[in-house]
């Protein structure tokens, strides 16, 4: 939802209200998912997928600008 607001923000002030919104979102998604991976996973198998969601953070934290580039010059 937040991202559909910054897309369709009529100002540089809105564009930075919805964007805040989009961090606090993806500020509760980290530990959310924390916690389901240690109700749903045994003991054994939480390390390895905690290790997966925090690479899929730093790649996506990698990667996005420079796509973001690309679509801005295109």
């Amino acid at each position: 939802i937040a991202s559909a607001l910054c897309a369709t923000s009529p100002s540089m002030v809105w564009l930075i209200a919805f964007r805040t919104l989009q961090g606090i979102g993806a500020g509760c998604i980290q530990p959310v998912v924390f916690t389901i991976l240690g109700d749903i996973f045994p003991l054994k198998q939480r390390a390895p997928l905690s290790g997966l969601f925090s690479s899929m953070w730093a790649i996506a934290a990698i990667i996005g600008p420079a796509l973001g580039a690309v679509f801005v010059s295109t």
